[in-house]
């Protein structure tokens, strides 16, 4: 994933800074906030004082199941999944090594309300990653749990940390790369976030750079929290959230920065007095139209080319489209190639491996009243002979 920005000091450090640095911060971005209420031009011209702050993925919804080939990424996540869990209340694992790199995260397990089956992944206490279980028990749709076993949802948070270098999203990618290269799983990619991020422009001046050819062609424009005053609106919709092929969402990044505490993810963005996300969010159908792979999503020219076809079209056109356009021309941003983010891992020593599983073995114990014996009799019977 290409970063849009100078890299930003790792998160993991930034959590054992002191605290009154990003209040302070957050403070001022508040302030800025309130007091923005200066008039705003309504022409549908964008301002050539925007600035892009980062264009790329913020969302992926990757679907997964077995073939007649032996996998890494099925047996993965099938050991995820094959450790205890209680039938009602969440219990999670720790220093879980992801994949085929050497990411610790934790993870805990729940069950939705209609008793799906999550499997929730945090890197340093941040959500980043939510696994649903599929099985013919699922409250998935048809189309999903008949034909996949896994739903693996890649959240904004994800993307925050890959795009200040907190984390590469490779190491968390890989596993699923290198079976789908090798032919050894199907998939599908049913969700993409695709979002810009402007400095210096207001969502409703963004919204007033759109040229309507075709009124009857054109989706229904939403405006919330609009002060009444000035006209301004911090969140826009072109289209309608529910589409299953895809709609787009105007937003004012700080205010939403600020409302949620994500200020230790954006620290860069609250340098600035506006910062506006125009994001889309293209569904299932929208993509199967365009044979959309998990491959496609690290190659950014055709990221941007699928975010241009949406909003440039014989019916519609966004003018703010050429300056986000002209700024990655302007940064020099070439194709990128998958190949060029494989990497040959170093497997992890053997006694941390088994350090790692020790551990796990004994929260076993502990937790759910079952002996050393038992525990490695499960071991056992989940791994073929092969893998003994």
């Amino acid at each position: 994933m290409q970063k849009m920005q100078p890299d930003s000091a790792n998160l993991g450090s930034s959590d054992r800074k002191d605290g009154e640095a990003i209040r302070a911060v957050s403070e001022q971005a508040r302030s800025r906030v309130a007091q923005h209420g200066e008039s705003v031009r309504h022409s549908n011209v964008a301002p050539v004082t925007s600035s892009l702050l980062y264009f790329g993925l913020d969302w992926i919804t990757l679907n997964v199941a077995p073939n007649r080939h032996k996998n890494k990424s099925i047996q993965f996540l099938d050991a995820i999944f094959s450790f205890p869990q209680n039938d009602t209340n969440a219990s999670g694992i720790e220093e879980f090594v992801w994949g085929v790199g050497s990411e610790t995260v934790s993870i805990e397990f729940s069950y939705t309300k209609q008793g799906d089956r999550l499997a929730q992944v945090f890197w340093n206490g941040t959500k980043i990653i939510l696994i649903q279980f599929v099985d013919s028990d699922s409250t998935f749709k048809k189309n999903l749990k008949y034909k996949f076993k896994y739903m693996v949802n890649f959240y904004g948070l994800f993307f925050s940390l890959w795009r200040i270098n907190a984390l590469d999203g490779i190491n968390f990618l890989q596993i699923f790369l290198d079976d789908i290269e090798a032919g050894t799983i199907d998939h599908s990619i049913s969700r993409i976030d695709i979002c810009a991020d402007l400095s210096g422009i207001t969502p409703l001046e963004i919204k007033n750079s759109i040229k309507i050819i075709a009124k009857d062609k054109a989706r229904k424009i939403s405006e919330y929290q609009k002060d009444l005053e000035t006209g301004e609106c911090e969140t826009i919709y072109y289209g309608k959230k529910g589409d299953n092929r895809w709609f787009a969402r105007i937003y004012n990044k700080i205010v939403e920065i600020v409302n949620k505490g994500k200020q230790k993810y954006y620290l860069d963005y609250l340098e600035h007095e506006q910062v506006t996300r125009f994001e889309i969010q293209v569904k299932s159908l929208g993509l199967i139209e365009y044979k959309w792979q998990l491959f496609d999503c690290l190659d950014l020219e055709k990221v941007l080319s699928l975010y241009s076809k949406h909003l440039h079209t014989k019916y519609v056109q966004w003018s703010i489209l050429s300056i986000i356009q002209e700024e990655m021309k302007k940064k020099g941003f070439e194709k990128i190639q998958v190949g060029r983010h494989k990497k040959a891992y170093k497997a992890l020593k053997y006694d941390k491996y088994f350090k790692l599983l020790l551990g796990m073995s004994r929260k076993c114990v502990e937790n759910y009243g079952v002996t050393i014996d038992q525990v490695c009799d499960q071991l056992r019977s989940r791994f073929g002979d092969a893998d003994r």
